[in-house]
């Protein structure tokens, strides 16, 4: 068998392809490759053999590069394939020279082949490489598991399954949840005491996970060698470090496992806080800390110096612990593990402590990470780790590795949002409105956003060579010199926001792109290097608060930074583009630690680690980005009357700021840092009462802007506001980002009187972001939002779409649902903060189908979205057009005079008058919204449908309720320990089945009355009439109509209530209403009151009229709208129906348009294109006026149609063939629809 973890060797690879993995195919033919092109970093090329059957050929690349150059070894590869082969695809084994170590990847390119009968003459594009690293110290779990024990690869769709990224991600995240519950039931932190019930979980919940995102950030320090694996090692662990450590020892009875948390605690802790957190060497005369433990010779010493080592006791030989972690652990700072405890305080979080005070606890236990291997479900975090292959630098669309990267740190963070709501669970990210981000659509959007950047800021005459910039393959650029120079200096000035930042996917995707292009434009870093000292010099000398050492510091730290002999090109481009470009804020301050922990890895990936402790192992210690990301409410802002700085006092003390947070971003000492700190706090401070002074902000701001810590890790700030956290006065280049989307019921009577407050309205979060987002980005910048596409359509988001078609939109990319497990149809869209122009035009994408292969429409002038009724957005289809073009002026005109009259029942009763007079006007042929022939509305809300509802039993839904009925009531006794009395002595299934329906309906009312309205479950209905116990509707006074029948009488009437089946056309309701003098009297004189059980009468005056309703649901995937004739009935709020007016456009002449396809599509694309079906959607649609022998011809198919309906559900015919009937009819409805439409 293979071997994944030895060194390669060409005949062992060849016999694992040929006799394991390959098809029989597979055909060996070494050929060697002659090189004819200037390769980077290829010494030779040896062709392997080729497989017809997955149409791919395999080579073997040798290289020479020395750190791996995942992106430049690609290129070479592609080169390859482009001039050596027919075939797209290629499986390569890249081999460095020297090294015990090689990748084995598949390749995949688009080639175009402009003469067949020369190979070279070939360009390629959206080039993919997907791969594994094999050799010594890699790990076999992952290889062993997807590319030996599945067996050879049985067609293209597994071999491309075989290198995926997400079906290891997934894999591993099971796995991790699957812990990550157990852990929830075990752990204690301490403040634990001090909340109960979900409040609890939560925090334990975001207690674990920010052990998790430390724990997995050590994981990947640990591929770049800077961690020991002795500290992983369990054997090593119990014999040379831990005392007793025994993580499965049980005990007692029931053989209980211990919960001594030695690993945690002596371990994981000292690691996080007192060894990346504390340096090995004195690093001033400021900064004299160094790595040992917190001696305990008397009470109180060095008491809360977090970066001292705890637990000595635990440890066999703690000198040995020490020695170990100096001997390749390098410090971090960047306030990364900083210990949360406020120890002078007594406040505890991280219980980080000898001597922890009560009642706080901290139990992580052993067993949590070293578990028992012979059970899947028992295993510890290190034994799940210890499974795969990571990698410290981040996958990217074009260059993946088939290994865990640091954006599984976004995706657990986002997963694990789950475990907030212990019922829901995976679907509970909804309640935060949080989805991770696919790196597909984060690349496009970035791109994207660049694009529109260089665009305004360059030039757009050059936009061609910006996309070359934005792709991996070898296109060669034609730009000058200057203007490489202003791209540079352009990307240098960008300032990018994240609203939303979460995780942190779009911030990286944003610094993986800005770096490319760097490395793409200036390979030296030549120019940037210029750029960078230049504006670092004239900084220092138009500022006084530099020394002269510290101006020589500056400058020594730049050329460190550009050392290519310590640090890879690419830090210097990351370390400055974050410093300078990049920013971030989200409202949970985990989700902003989880983003600092990326970029860290981002920058420590570039660095080239040393053997020398004393110069940190060659690790520069990190940036502090408290600066940079914060914790905040983005949609507050503060209520300025003007921006901050605007008076010379309040200038000097803004530079001042400025200096202390950027000396704080590079400061390497705790001290220094420190130092800055205070400073920052005591400016803020007299910032803020100067502010308050000028009537620039109010007392209540003034007070929120000094509470603002912007260094405190867990608290998150009430407002956002950029001038004051970031010194960002004019705005932001680029807002990118995947808001949140919360609706209006999940946000707080507060939150919803904040809203209010600071934008005049409350809404779903993601229009309240929009207009934010609108309102962060300067002039001229451009926002770029994923959001749910609902606001092309409905109404509440009108106003949205009228603040976008005020500026110029981009580009609209219609992307479905690309998330998991959210039923979300959502849209990527870019905007540009500057006016429109009437000729103005945007690119519309269509990815419904393909995201990596979207329609692309020609380019829609932006003019037509503003003539539109209600200004709905459409997918510029050939067909929408021509909608558009005949009706759209026509329905626009139609929509701006008529519907502030027809919104809703009241107004189109006040204006009856109007509204009469304009249907008298109307003739044959003219166009006219539904909602100006009709009236209805909803209908009755009983607030206790078992009370009041019946189904008839000779309908299908009496069996559903016959056989509900026994387990209900079985489960009610059960829970609510009912008597055997209550039941006349019987069991409950001999109770339902000796008696009448009767007496079980008053039997269930009673249990209801006592125990609770729901304990059947909420709306359910036991109630069973025969059909000769409803009333003569027709029969029927209008003083029983209105006020109800008298129970000598059959008082049961019909009542409409939804239809969840959706039947079309037409449906005998199986539900009746118990319409009794006392009942009604009930519903009509506590209609609208507050309390549990009161019900809502709406729309009486429409009670046992004849009209029609709908299906107020629609399938994501229907093509065809389900409305229907309601009968004379009453209706009730899931029925919401209407009753035409107008002779000419009887209710089945309205049923029979809105079932036609083209009214469908008129809906879909122009009023509404979510799944709920509102009663003002209805009334918006155009109606043509028909002539009498168009009524004439469409009443006798609507007849015809009935007829087979009631066959159809009667079964009195086979249902083929009604169903083939049908379809011919509906067909002839289609085309009649279209005639008339003149589509």
């Amino acid at each position: 068998m293979y071997n994944f973890s030895d060194s390669y060797n060409r005949n062992n690879f060849l016999t694992f392809l040929e006799n394991s993995f390959l098809p029989e195919d597979f055909v060996q033919r070494e050929e060697k490759i002659n090189l004819e092109f200037q390769a980077k970093f290829t010494s030779s090329v040896t062709r392997l053999g080729a497989c017809k059957s997955l149409d791919l050929e395999v080579f073997e690349v040798e290289h020479n590069s020395s750190h791996d150059a995942r992106v430049g070894i690609s290129r070479d590869a592609f080169q390859i394939m482009q001039r050596n082969s027919y075939c797209n695809k290629a499986l390569v084994a890249f081999i460095p020279k020297g090294s015990t170590q090689y990748r084995f990847s598949y390749l995949q390119i688009d080639a175009e082949q402009k003469d067949k009968s020369a190979r070279i003459g070939r360009s390629y594009s959206n080039p993919r490489r997907y791969s594994y690293l094999l050799g010594e110290e890699t790990g076999g779990y992952t290889p062993n598991e997807f590319l030996l024990k599945k067996g050879r690869v049985k067609d293209k769709k597994d071999l491309v399954e075989r290198f995926s990224v997400e079906v290891l991600t997934k894999a591993f995240y099971q796995e991790l949840y699957t812990w990550y519950e157990k852990a929830i039931d075990t752990v204690q932190f301490p403040g634990e005491q001090a909340v109960e019930g979900e409040a609890r979980i939560e925090h334990r919940s975001k207690n674990v996970i920010r052990l998790l995102t430390r724990l997995l950030f050590v994981w990947f320090l640990k591929q770049k060698n800077l961690i020991p694996n002795e500290l992983f090692d369990i054997d090593f662990l119990n014999k040379k470090l831990i005392n007793d450590f025994n993580p499965n020892l049980e005990f007692g009875f029931f053989a209980e496992k211990s919960k001594e948390s030695k690993y945690y605690k002596a371990i994981l802790q000292n690691l996080f806080f007192a060894t990346l957190n504390c340096p090995i060497v004195e690093q001033s005369d400021t900064d004299t800390r160094t790595r040992g433990f917190r001696k305990m010779d008397y009470h109180g010493q060095a008491f809360g110096a977090d970066h001292l080592m705890r637990y000595e006791e635990l440890f066999i030989d703690p000198q040995a612990f020490l020695d170990l972690m100096n001997s390749k652990v390098p410090f971090l700072n960047g306030g990364l593990f900083d210990c949360l405890d406020n120890k002078q305080d007594k406040v505890y979080i991280d219980g980080f402590s000898d001597n922890l005070p009560n009642p706080n606890l901290l139990i992580v236990p052993d067993f949590l990470f070293f578990g028992d291997k012979t059970s899947a479900d028992a295993l510890g975090l290190i034994d799940i780790l210890k499974k795969y292959n990571f990698t410290i630098e981040e996958n990217t669309p074009f260059d993946q590795e088939v290994s865990l990267d640091p954006e599984l740190l976004g995706k657990v963070f986002e997963n694990l949002l789950a475990s907030y709501n212990p019922e829901t669970k995976t679907t509970a990210r909804k309640q935060t409105g949080s989805f991770y981000t696919p790196r597909e659509i984060v690349q496009y959007m970035v791109n994207e956003s660049l694009i529109s950047h260089l665009n305004q800021t360059v030039g757009e005459e050059h936009s061609a060579e910006y996309y070359k910039l934005m792709q991996f393959s070898e296109e060669s650029l034609n730009i000058s010199e200057d203007t490489k120079r202003a791209i540079i200096q352009s990307l240098q000035s960008c300032k990018v926001l994240d609203p939303a930042c979460g995780s942190g996917a779009f911030p990286v995707g944003m610094l993986q792109q800005m770096v490319h292009i760097l490395s793409q434009l200036d390979p030296k870093n030549e120019i940037w290097r210029t750029l960078i000292l230049q504006e670092s010099m004239n900084e220092i000398s138009s500022t006084l608060h530099y020394s002269d050492e510290e101006r020589k510091e500056v400058q020594a730290d730049i050329n460190r930074n550009f050392d290519d002999s310590i640090n890879s090109p690419d830090y210097a481009r990351k370390l400055y583009l974050i410093e300078k470009c990049i920013y971030g804020v989200d409202i949970q301050s985990i989700a902003v630690q989880v983003s600092k922990l990326r970029f860290f890895i981002s920058l420590i990936v570039d660095q080239l680690p040393t053997t020398v402790a004393e110069e940190n192992f060659g690790i520069r210690p990190l940036p502090n980005l408290e600066a940079k990301f914060v914790a905040a409410n983005s949609l507050i802002g503060l209520k300025k009357t003007k921006n901050l700085f605007t008076t010379p006092a309040l200038e000097k003390l803004q530079e001042k700021l400025i200096l202390a947070t950027h000396r704080i971003f590079g400061a390497k000492s705790n001290k220094t840092k420190n130092r800055y700190r205070t400073q920052v706090v005591d400016l803020q401070g007299q910032i803020a009462e100067k502010l308050e002074d000028l009537g620039v902000v109010n007392n209540q701001d003034a007070v929120l802007m000094q509470e603002w810590k912007m260094f405190d890790q867990n608290a998150s700030s009430p407002f956002f506001d950029p001038e004051w956290m970031f010194g960002v006065r004019d705005g932001f280049d680029i807002v990118i980002g995947n808001p949140p989307y919360i609706s209006t019921k999940g946000i707080s009577a507060i939150e919803k009187k904040a809203y209010e407050l600071e934008f005049g309205f409350s809404d779903d979060t993601y229009n309240l972001f929009s207009f934010k987002g609108m309102n962060l980005v300067r002039n001229q910048g451009s926002m770029t939002y994923i959001i749910p596409k609902t606001f092309w359509t409905t109404q509440t988001k009108r106003n949205l779409r009228e603040l976008i078609l005020k500026n110029s939109i981009r580009y609209i990319f219609d992307t479905a649902n690309p998330f998991e497990s959210v039923m979300v149809d959502t849209c990527i869209i870019q905007v540009v903060k500057k006016p429109y122009h009437e000729d103005h035009k945007i690119k519309f994408l269509d990815g419904s189908t393909s995201l990596k292969e979207p329609t692309s429409f020609p380019p829609i002038n932006q003019q037509v979205y503003r003539e539109t009724q209600n200004s709905v957005l459409f997918k510029p289809t050939e067909y929408n057009l021509k909608i558009h073009n005949l009706y759209g002026a026509k329905v626009k005109d139609l929509y701006d005079k008529w519907w502030d009259k027809i919104e809703t029942s009241r107004k189109i009763s006040q204006n009856s008058e109007l509204l009469e007079e304009y249907r008298a006007s109307l003739k044959p042929g003219d166009i006219a919204l539904l909602g100006c022939l009709t009236e209805g509305g909803q209908g009755l809300a009983t607030a206790n449908n078992g009370k009041y509802i019946a189904i008839r039993k000779s309908t299908k839904w009496a069996t559903n309720v016959i056989n509900s009925r026994p387990k209900k009531l079985e489960e009610v006794v059960k829970r609510y320990k009912v008597s055997n009395s209550e039941l006349d002595g019987l069991s409950p299934l001999d109770f339902l089945n000796i008696k009448s329906e009767e007496e079980i309906a008053v039997k269930f009312d009673d249990l209801k009355e006592k125990y609770g309205r729901d304990i059947f479950g909420q709306g359910y209905i036991y109630r069973l009439i025969e059909d000769n116990e409803i009333a003569d509707v027709d029969s029927l006074s209008d003083e029983e109509k209105e006020n109800g029948i008298d129970t000598s009488e059959n008082y049961y009437v019909p009542y409409d209530k939804g239809d969840k089946d959706g039947n079309r056309w037409y449906l005998e309701t199986p539900f009746a209403i118990a319409w009794s003098k006392e009942n009604v009297l009930f519903l009509k004189t506590n209609s609208g009151k507050k309390g549990q059980g009161m019900p809502v009468v709406r729309n009486p005056q429409f009670y046992f009229r004849e009209g029609f309703c709908w299906n107020n649901v629609l399938n994501p995937l229907a093509r065809l709208l389900k409305a229907r004739i309601k009968a004379v009935s009453v209706n009730d709020v899931g029925a919401m129906s209407l009753y035409s007016i107008y002779n000419s456009c009887p209710n089945l002449y309205l049923v029979a348009a809105l079932n036609s396809e083209f009214l469908f599509i008129y809906y879909r694309e122009f009023v509404n294109c979510t799944v709920n079906i509102q009663i003002n959607d209805i009334r918006q649609l155009p109606i043509i006026i028909p002539n009498k022998e168009q009524l004439s011809f469409c009443k006798e198919l609507f007849d015809n149609i009935i007829e087979l309906k009631r066959k159809e559900l009667s079964y009195s015919d086979p249902q083929k063939n009604i169903a083939e009937d049908l379809n011919i009819i509906e067909k002839e409805l289609d085309k009649f629809v279209c005639e008339l439409y003149s589509i």
